[in-house]
């Protein structure tokens, strides 16, 4: 994986348009690339979202994530610093794999996973995904699908 600042790889997305979840999910990703330095970060990223019921195999299932994302992608993976605001479209692939795998949908999944990595890694990716998916569930921590543009807003209307 690289850190990339480009424009060829990035989405409308951005860290606002997420829930607060994918945005702990999505810095905890690019923190991965600061190696054994952010490590402790990580580590208190997951803990607040996962507590204490959950947290080692949440980041044992987070770890063989990156490492099958670093072995296995096809081509180069775009994460962009923690402190940028932009969103690339491989980052916003991996939340929506999450999101994916929160829904059960297999063929969707299946087909995101052999998008994002080669086939030799994509039981590693299924594996770790589906973990950290059915944590974030237990927690009530529900990601959405959702393409390349901002969710619409929803208005009720009517009298009470």
């Amino acid at each position: 994986m690289n850190a990339h600042r480009t424009i060829l790889n990035t989405s409308p997305a951005t860290l606002k348009s997420l829930t607060t979840n994918e945005r702990i999910v999505l810095l905890a990703m690019r923190k991965s690339l600061e190696g054994k330095a952010g490590l402790p970060d990580i580590h208190h990223l997951l803990f607040d979202m996962f507590g204490i019921f959950y947290i080692e195999m949440s980041i044992l299932a987070f770890e063989a994530m990156v490492n099958a994302l670093a072995e296995n992608s096809r081509g180069t993976f775009y994460l962009f610093r923690p402190t940028c605001q932009k969103v690339s479209n491989d980052e916003l692939s991996i939340l929506n794999l999450i999101a994916a795998c929160q829904n059960g949908n297999g063929m969707s999944v299946n087909s995101m996973v052999s998008e994002i990595v080669e086939p030799n890694g994509a039981d590693k990716l299924l594996g770790a995904v589906y973990f950290l998916a059915e944590a974030l569930d237990a927690r009530r921590s529900i990601f959405s699908l959702r393409g390349y543009r901002p969710l619409p807003l929803l208005s009720v209307s009517g009298s009470a």
